[in-house]
């Protein structure tokens, strides 16, 4: 049986069914070696060179993307197989199958649900096996409808390919690109026309400096939900000293030494925390050691007024250090497995100027000086933060790529480290030794039931 809590995170993958790919292998993933393992958040895919390890991550990629006219469709339609099945968690299937003995050209796309189908189309392809970009009309609604089962399902898809680029958040010029590539392919030399696109691909940019671009403007964007949030109960904070002032009584009241213990350590520990969050810009230099020495060499009676009125501005300070404390510990958490890395040079974040990468000298370096590994690692880890907000699945074709022996080791865990529990779910495809004997328990053997069945 295998163990892992759907509950937890229902828009990850449970299984994938193959049916005659390439004409020769069927498969059902995970596999029996999968045995007691979280395969919700973590599933890797093993398999001898030629078996498809490949060629099922694109399928899983292209069956769930909802993105109009970028070739999804046309790539399933020209991908040898009989069925392919993604079925998540919650019990949604989305199905690629053929009919009669084609394995390739035009197939049924359908959604279904605990056997029930909730959308289906059936998509031509012309001459070249491509679904064309203008459907008819009849078939057009029903492939909307599918579109919108999926889109619905609200699940963010990363596909980082074996030539390392970034699919699901490609560059917009990119993606009008080959939207033109697949809608002009009949009059344009296909060779040609892709040369060109990609010479055009490599003149906007580095993915990295995009994927860094990306990560800013998320944490950023997190950091200001969070202090709305704080900035709510911080201004109510004159209304609550006013009110305390107004109600208090000609004579004094006393206060207990609990009362005033409780608010110096309030104050102790915001002070601490004050130093956390100002690092990283999330929150301006606070002097709460000043408001603490006022309040401690303060005489009994003027205490016994400071108590009530300084207590709601502690109060709103401290809401809005709660309110920030979850983007906080994922900046630092990503800094400290970044670092845990790289070895002559370390990275910080400042909400103002964004993520920084200095030499072990102090000189500040930009992305294009770090080796090709550094900006392997750079790369994952952004996208997978920035994936890690809504239910994800980020698929990574053989992540050892690039990596020596010791970040092939440390990657996995550091990566699951900065998503924590969100519903995210890594699903890879590797050769790597150390990953495949780290994650043993994750680790889905292909094999061949076709091979079983002929037995």
């Amino acid at each position: 049986m295998i163990n892992s809590d759907i509950s937890a995170n229902p828009r990850a993958i449970s299984r994938i069914s193959v049916e005659e790919l390439f004409g020769r292998y069927t498969y059902e993933i995970p596999s029996k070696d999968i045995t007691d393992a979280d395969f919700l958040k973590l599933l890797i895919l093993y398999g001898e060179n030629g078996s498809g390890k490949t060629t099922i991550l694109n399928l899983v990629y292209h069956i769930l993307a909802t993105a109009e006219r970028k070739g999804h469709r046309t790539y399933i339609a020209k991908q040898p197989f009989k069925r392919f099945e993604v079925e998540l968690a919650d019990g949604t299937r989305i199905i690629a199958r053929r009919k009669g003995d084609n394995l390739d050209g035009a197939f049924e796309w359908l959604a279904s649900k605990r056997n029930k189908i909730l959308a289906t189309v059936s998509l031509p392809v012309d001459e070249r096996k491509a679904v064309p970009g203008r459907l008819p009309e009849n078939i057009e609604g029903k492939y909307n409808e599918v579109i919108k089962t999926i889109k619905d399902l609200d699940l963010q898809l990363y596909f980082l390919s074996d030539d390392r680029k970034i699919l699901g958040q490609a560059p917009e010029a990119r993606e009008e690109e080959e939207e033109i590539y697949v809608s002009e392919r009949e009059e344009i030399n296909e060779r040609i026309l892709k040369r060109q696109l990609d010479l055009r691909y490599k003149s906007q940019g580095l993915p990295l400096d995009e994927a860094i671009e990306n990560l800013v403007d998320w944490i950023r964007n997190q950091a200001f939900r969070g202090s709305s949030l704080g900035e709510t109960s911080v201004s109510t904070i004159y209304s609550d000293v006013i009110k305390s002032i107004a109600a208090y009584p000609s004579t004094p009241a006393p206060y207990s030494a609990e009362q005033l213990n409780q608010l110096m350590n309030t104050i102790d520990n915001l002070s601490t925390k004050n130093k956390e969050f100002s690092i990283l810009g999330l929150m301006p230099p606070l002097n709460m050691e000043e408001i603490a020495r006022i309040v401690r060499d303060a005489n009994e009676a003027t205490k016994a007024i400071l108590l009530p009125v300084t207590k709601p501005y502690v109060d709103g300070i401290k809401a809005r250090f709660d309110a920030l404390e979850e983007i906080k510990n994922l900046i630092n958490t990503f800094i400290h497995n970044m670092n845990d890395f790289y070895i002559d040079k370390h990275v910080d974040f400042d909400l103002t100027e964004g993520l920084r990468i200095f030499s072990d000298r102090g000189q500040k370096l930009p992305p294009s000086i770090l080796s090709s590994g550094e900006k392997q690692l750079l790369l994952l880890f952004c996208h997978t933060i920035v994936a890690s907000e809504k239910s994800s699945i980020v698929i990574i074709d053989e992540p050892e790529i690039s990596l020596n022996v010791t970040w092939q080791r440390n990657l996995i865990r550091a990566l699951l480290d900065c998503v924590g529990r969100g519903n995210f779910q890594l699903l890879l495809a590797t050769h790597s030794v150390e990953l495949l004997t780290q994650y043993k328990n994750h680790v889905s053997k292909l094999y061949n039931l076709a091979n079983s069945a002929k037995k």
